[in-house]
Parts: structure tokens; sequence; C-alpha cells
């Protein structure tokens, strides 16, 4: 299972595997999720490209430096019931435009 996966799974079920709706469980549980195999390659470097994304979508880059869940709280104004709703929305949208943009990158060769 890669961190798309696992992702995916908790939205449908969130209090199964977080206990309390928060982002900050849900933080907790993916990054103890990783350490128990950090060599497994579970693609954990897409939560930072997803940092950047939030810094570069919502927020100047030079005055802020957080993860995502800290920006997502924050743009959930201190809520974390609506922060964690709110980034299964945003990682989602995330997922579509990355996969767009590889589209428009790549195109596929003509022969």
């Amino acid at each position: 299972m890669n961190i798309v996966e696992l992702i995916r799974t908790i939205k449908e079920r969130p209090a199964m595997y977080i206990g309390k709706h928060s982002i900050f469980c849900l933080r907790a549980f993916m990054d103890g999720w990783y350490f128990r195999n950090p060599n497994e390659d579970v693609q954990m470097q897409l939560l930072n490209d997803f940092t950047l994304w939030l810094q570069n979508s919502f927020f100047n880059e030079k005055e802020y430096s957080c993860s995502w869940c800290e920006f997502i709280y924050w743009m959930s104004y201190n809520d974390e019931n609506k922060a964690l709703d709110k980034f299964f929305i945003l990682f989602e949208q995330y997922l579509i435009e990355e996969t767009d943009n590889k589209q428009l990158n790549c195109p596929e060769k003509v022969g």
C-alpha cells in the first residue's frame, strides 16, 4: 500500500484508523505508518510535494514554512475537524492537478 491508497482508505473510515477526527491524529498515524518500515517505497515524498503545492497555491511560500497539516489547520480557522475534511478535499485536488500537469508535460508519442 502506498500513501495515496492509505489516505483514501482512511478517508472512508477515519474513526477506525485515527480515532479522533483530527488532522493531527492523521499526521501522527501516517508518520507512524511510514516509520514502521522507512525502507519500503510508499511514496511519502508525495506529502512533501503536497506541502509545496499548498504553499504555492494558497500562500506566499517565502512567508510561511509549515507542514501540510499546519497549513490546513490554519486555513480551517484552527478547527481540527474541519481541517481533516479539508485535507481530503485538497489532497484529491492536488492529485488531479499533478496528473493533469504530467499529461501536459509528457504528451504521448505519435507513431
